[in-house]
C-alpha cells in the first residue's frame, strides 16, 4: 500500500489513471506477459505477409476489448488504448530490427534480389504497420467515442535510414 513513491501517484492523477487499471498495465506481469505474447503472434504474422490490415485490426480490436469494459471511466479507456498501441509499436520495432539484423548476420544486403528478403523491405513493412497501428486507434477511438488525439502514440523512428 504505502509502496508508491511520490512520482508514480503524481503521474497517475495527471493521466487520471484508476489503480485497478494501473495495476493491470503496470503491475500485473502475467497480463503484461499475455498482451505481449498476443502482439508478438500479430507481428510474426504481418512481418510472415499472413495478416491483412483488416485482420490486424480486428485482432488489436479483440485484444483491447478484452480490458475495456462497458462502465469504464473513459480516461482508463484512454489509457488501455495507449498502452496497446504503444505495446504494439514497440513490438514492431523490436520484430524488424531483430530481422534486419539476421538477414546482415547472414550477409542478406539491401541489393539482394529476392525483395521478401531485402532490409528495404523490412523497414517499407515497419513503416506500414506504424501506420497501420495508428489507423487503428483512430478507427477504435471513434468507435468508442473517445478523441483519437487523447489516446495516440508517437511513432518509433527506425535507427538506420
Amino acid at each position: 500500500m504505502g509502496t508508491e513513491n511520490k512520482y508514480t501517484i503524481k503521474m497517475k492523477k495527471r493521466k487520471q489513471i484508476s489503480d485497478s487499471v494501473f495495476n493491470l498495465l503496470f503491475k500485473d506481469l502475467v497480463e503484461s506477459e499475455k498482451i505481449k505474447l498476443y502482439i508478438d503472434d500479430v507481428k510474426q504474422r504481418i512481418y510472415e505477409g499472413e495478416m491483412s490490415q483488416t485482420e490486424f485490426n480486428e485482432s488489436l480490436s479483440n485484444l483491447t476489448d478484452r480490458y475495456v469494459k462497458k462502465g469504464l471511466h473513459r480516461s482508463d479507456q484512454a489509457s488501455v488504448i495507449r498502452y496497446i498501441s504503444a505495446f504494439a509499436k514497440i513490438e514492431n520495432n523490436v520484430k524488424a530490427s531483430l530481422r534486419a539484423m539476421s538477414m546482415q548476420e547472414k550477409g542478406i544486403d539491401s541489393v539482394e534480389e529476392t525483395e521478401a528478403l531485402n532490409v528495404q523491405e523490412i523497414i517499407r513493412k515497419y513503416e506500414e504497420t506504424q501506420r497501420w497501428i495508428n489507423e487503428w486507434v483512430r478507427e477504435y477511438a471513434c468507435t468508442h467515442g473517445l478523441d483519437p488525439e487523447l489516446v495516440a502514440t508517437p511513432n518509433l523512428e527506425w535507427m538506420e535510414k
